[in-house]
């Protein structure tokens, strides 16, 4: 086995893999070089579980698993890169460059004030890199996924601390301050975190460890951090599991059976404990499974453009400048009691997006920027859905960017359970939320979205190799 294809244009890399004469049971054989070669897969083993740990720990740890990663894209990405690491870091630059050209195109943008941008930007630099090091180190399966199952129990653990010790309902794992969105936090946990306990379960290397993630995901969301679309979402996933594997394998549907009861009567019981009120905020929600009956009740109750009154004087003011508290007193909040506030202004702010974009002067094709978002999501700085939010930032051309993104991963849905409950795990938290909107959030998902990306390419090739 020639590993050239891994190290790019790194001759002492090159040269000393290339030696390499036998592979017996992972472990590299030369003559002559064995034991160097040891000591240089020693030190791989541990990048590798390094990077595991840090991406189950990224949802709370913010900004400073981007850094990471880029330090480690530098300083051993830069020297394992090659061809194969552009083309499955093709998908991601493509929809970095697209959203900065769009950026930079609308008018009223202002460079320095969106922090996402200069994420953008440093994600595009650092990709190819950082795909030559996930090529390379996903091929050390039991090391990375030791360390992501590792981080991601360290991250439910600090989610719990920061709730029952520091006495914080919808926690964040922040100690000091509590500026970040708890939503925030589900966002990257639950999509790594399913994908490699799918994954596990899928190849035979479920264990109690597994199990016990599976049960602790619900009461995290749920509980801990109080997402409702994220809690309702690994439910559905949960299911749907089930269901595919009682038609040929009903071992691991019952698993997952067990896991789905005991992590939600673990949520009520946990909820029941702290009184943090999200089983009331759950079973409060007939008039958003109502949403058509509770949509079209709102918009006789008021006759006037909605879009009229987002830009009204009332809501000219900035996001930073209006009192949020001031929500429950809207009219919209009032003439719905029986629908909690959260709600009825993710209804009103997605009827303000149906009305901008049926407007004639709404560009499908480029969208309107994202200066023009906030100008209908007074007092927020977005629509409360991600899809709504780039076609309004970017319009169709974002659109297409983002699936691009995806498109390696689509391919492999019909035959990769993993990759559905990945996929639909993002889906459904997109559906009430932008995430994409914060600087630590939107590395976060890129970063998932390429690591996910090299593992499935891995392990098609080692498949290939096999057969």
């Amino acid at each position: 086995m020639r590993f050239g294809p891994y190290f790019g244009h790194n001759r002492q890399f090159s040269s000393l893999c290339n030696r390499t004469s036998t592979v017996i049971d992972n472990q590299y054989v030369d003559d002559g070089k064995s034991l160097e070669m040891h000591e240089w897969n020693r030190k791989n083993a541990t990048l590798s579980q390094i990077l595991g740990v840090m991406l189950g720990l990224m949802s709370v740890l913010k900004f400073l698993v981007p850094i990471f990663f880029v330090g480690v894209s530098l300083s051993f990405g830069a020297r394992v890169w090659s061809m194969r690491s552009a083309k499955v870091a093709s998908g991601l630059i493509l929809f970095c460059v697209t959203a900065l050209t769009l950026d930079l195109y609308h008018e009223g943008f202002e460079f320095i004030h969106y922090q996402t941008t200069h994420a953008l930007i440093i994600i595009a630099i650092i990709t190819i890199p950082l795909a030559g090091l996930f090529l390379l180190q996903v091929s050390h399966q039991s090391q990375i996924e030791r360390g992501i199952l590792l981080g991601l129990y360290g991250a439910i653990f600090l989610l719990s601390l920061d709730q029952y010790y520091f006495g914080q309902c919808r926690a964040s794992g922040f100690f000091f301050g509590k500026s970040i969105n708890p939503l925030l936090i589900t966002f990257s946990l639950t999509p790594i975190a399913l994908f490699t306990i799918m994954d596990r379960l899928e190849e035979g290397r479920y264990n109690i460890f597994d199990f016990g993630l599976c049960v602790l995901l619900l009461p995290a969301t749920g509980a801990l951090a109080g997402h409702r679309a994220a809690f309702y979402t690994v439910i559905i996933i949960y299911a749907l599991m089930v269901l595919f594997y009682l038609l040929n394998a009903r071992k691991k549907a019952f698993l997952l059976s067990a896991a789905l009861v005991i992590g939600m009567s673990l949520t009520v019981f946990s909820d029941n404990y702290t009184g943090c009120g999200f089983y009331n905020r759950v079973s409060n929600q007939k008039p958003l499974l109502d949403f058509y009956e509770t949509f079209e009740t709102i918009v006789e109750k008021f006759e006037t453009s909605f879009l009229s009154l987002a830009l009204s004087p009332v809501f000219a003011d900035s996001a930073l400048a209006m009192d949020v508290t001031k929500i429950n007193d809207h009219e919209i909040v009032k003439a719905t009691p029986d629908l909690e506030s959260s709600s009825a202004w993710r209804i009103l702010l997605w009827h303000r997006f149906f009305e901008f974009s049926g407007s004639e002067a709404f560009n499908w094709i480029i969208g309107e920027g994202r200066k023009a978002e906030r100008a209908i999501t007074p007092p927020f700085a977005h629509l409360h859905n991600q899809f709504c939010s780039y076609l309004v930032q970017g319009g169709l051309l974002k659109i297409l960017a983002s699936l691009l993104l995806v498109l390696a991963l689509f391919k492999q849905m019909l035959a990769s359970p993993p990759v559905v409950a990945f996929l639909l795990m993002y889906a459904g938290q997109f559906m009430s939320n932008s995430p994409l909107w914060n600087s630590a959030s939107l590395p976060q998902f890129l970063i998932s979205v390429l690591f996910v990306t090299c593992a499935l390419k891995v392990k098609n090739e080692n498949s290939l190799n096999v057969l």
